[in-house]
């Protein structure tokens, strides 16, 4: 009896401590690390009922050894209960899953044994007694809450894209129209996220013009609201052409809660070229703090053009060229992360045969040193809290560049831009 209670105190209190240790130093949230701060308090109670059960279950000098025992054994069993809760979703068996399962039923039988020798006695005041382990548990159970449930849906993230063009210069030697670009982007909730991949683009689009409206049957009205959501009279056929793209914020920056970052840039376009109108958009890929934590590796920029010899493609696309970020996704507590498997996240931008650009996502768990195939198709991503946030299309008619070949200092304020 005295092993078998000793022991699985003991391996409680190793748990816990480690678990709550890890969330007091790197939880990235006040209610995090407090959950983190209780995890060693049970950690440190289970340890003191693992050395008095020696003489709870031997000659009983100590008066208060059994309450100790006790005490170190509910702990355990509303700890390691709250971690079978937190693993019983997903249901994804990690080494410490085999720890403290285990753990729960063990303290199942301890607590029935210690029941049937009536450990409390000695206690004074045992209604304090229980009404101290109780609120110590709830305190425990409202900071899981609170950090896995309440904070995440009732704390929503609120980004803000916007993007607008300046006043077009025309170049007095080069056959040029330089225009200005500024995108900013503003974090408008109460929670620092990061940025996982920032894009933006500036598109020429042409058309098919005609000088008389045109008549359209039913099938050609449901080819123009299929590829664009626009209809015009006098125009159809519209494409888009790639004129500008880059990122505007480096991978795994931080956004603090109303903070605001500005990119300024400048499009050249051609004089020559035959758009009709040029258009802006942006889109930021982004995870927030309290929701997840990724690895140092992820900053690294890793081309498919300078991949080394032997190292597995992060993506599979054939023969496709690729710009892409890869690091390890894990939850923001080691409460959450040690009751599911590892991820990895994959993010990257593709160049297919057109010189299109395409940005796209991954979420598995088979790391690039695996030996396993890293799976074309991810997890969901909201699943991991990973949002996007894009703006409005900005657009300039093509002929406002052109008057500025004559013009160049007509235009006050934010430019000729639309955003639509």
């Amino acid at each position: 009896m005295t092993a078998a209670t000793a022991a699985g105190l003991v391996v409680a209190a190793a748990l816990l401590l480690w678990i709550g240790r890890t969330d007091v130093l790197r939880a990235p949230t006040f209610a995090g690390r407090i959950t983190g701060l209780l995890f060693v308090l049970f950690g440190a109670l289970a340890a003191a009922g693992a050395a008095a059960s020696f003489d709870y279950w031997g000659r009983r000098k100590f008066r208060y050894s059994g309450p100790i025992v006790l005490a170190g054994s509910i702990g355990a069993f509303i700890t390691t209960g709250l971690l079978c809760l937190l693993w019983l979703p997903r249901t994804e068996f990690t080494p410490h899953s085999f720890v403290f399962i285990p753990l729960w039923f063990w303290s199942l039988w301890a607590l029935w044994t210690l029941g049937r020798h009536h450990a409390w006695e000695g206690i004074r005041h045992p209604k304090g007694f229980t009404a101290g382990l109780t609120a110590t548990a709830l305190a425990t159970a409202v900071n899981l809450g609170y950090t896995t449930v309440y904070q995440p849906h009732f704390s929503p993230t609120a980004l803000a894209v916007d993007t607008a063009f300046g006043t077009p210069v025309a170049d007095p030697v080069k056959p040029v129209i330089h225009l200005p670009l500024t995108i900013t982007v503003r974090n408008l909730g109460t929670v620092p996220v990061y940025a996982l991949q920032t894009r933006y683009r500036v598109l020429g689009r042409t058309s098919d013009f005609h000088s008389d409206l045109r008549a359209e049957s039913p099938e050609e009205w449901q080819s123009d609201l299929s590829t664009t959501t626009e209809r015009e009279g006098y125009a159809d056929r519209a494409e888009f052409y790639s004129v500008n793209s880059g990122s505007f914020i480096p991978a795994m920056e931080t956004l603090q809660p109303k903070e605001k970052r500005v990119k300024e840039t400048v499009v050249q376009v051609s004089k020559s070229a035959d758009f009709n109108e040029m258009v802006a958009l942006a889109e930021v890929f982004l995870l927030r703090h309290d929701r997840g934590r990724l690895g140092k590796e992820f900053a690294t920029d890793q081309p498919s053009w300078a991949k080394r010899p032997g190292e597995k493609d992060l993506v599979a696309c054939g023969d496709c060229q690729y710009f892409a970020h890869y690091g390890a996704l894990s939850p923001a507590t080691y409460v959450s992360e040690v009751t599911r498997h590892q991820r990895y996240l994959t993010t990257w931008i593709e160049l297919d045969d057109t010189a299109r650009e395409s940005l796209r996502f991954r979420i598995s768990q088979v790391s690039r040193d695996s030996q396993k195939d890293i799976p074309a198709e991810g997890e969901d991503l909201a699943k991991h809290s990973i949002v996007t946030a894009s703006t409005r299309e900005s657009a300039v008619p093509f002929a406002a560049l052109l008057a500025a070949e004559t013009d160049t200092g007509s235009g006050s304020g934010s430019g000729p831009g639309a955003t639509r």
